[in-house]
């Protein structure tokens, strides 16, 4: 039953949102995205997004970082590292999920 599933799905703040950016810091996204952000959302760095990172190090919202892509990448950072598995349970923790290309 959906309903019943939908129930115990915990919510971190009814309007928190998911922000996931796959994109490169030249990217107009990221500039897009970095406005948008509220108190309550989070930061999800996939794919090319990883490039990121040194952008986001000082935003006041947590970030996190797909270690399988940025360890593709090459990319050294100081956020919050996940696996997809992980980035399954971020999802379902937040009211919304905004995909910046």
């Amino acid at each position: 039953n959906t309903a019943t599933d939908c129930a115990s799905i915990k919510v971190l703040c009814p309007m928190s949102c998911l922000h996931s950016l796959s994109s490169s810091p030249q990217s107009i996204s990221l500039q897009r995205m970095l406005a948008s952000l509220g108190e309550d959302d989070a930061v999800l760095l996939m794919a090319d997004g990883v490039y990121c990172c040194d952008q986001l190090a000082a935003t006041k919202v947590p970030v996190y970082v797909i270690a399988e892509d940025a360890d593709a990448r090459g990319v050294v950072h100081t956020m919050k590292a996940i696996n997809y598995q992980d980035m399954v349970e971020l999802v379902i923790t937040h009211a919304k999920q905004i995909s910046w290309g």
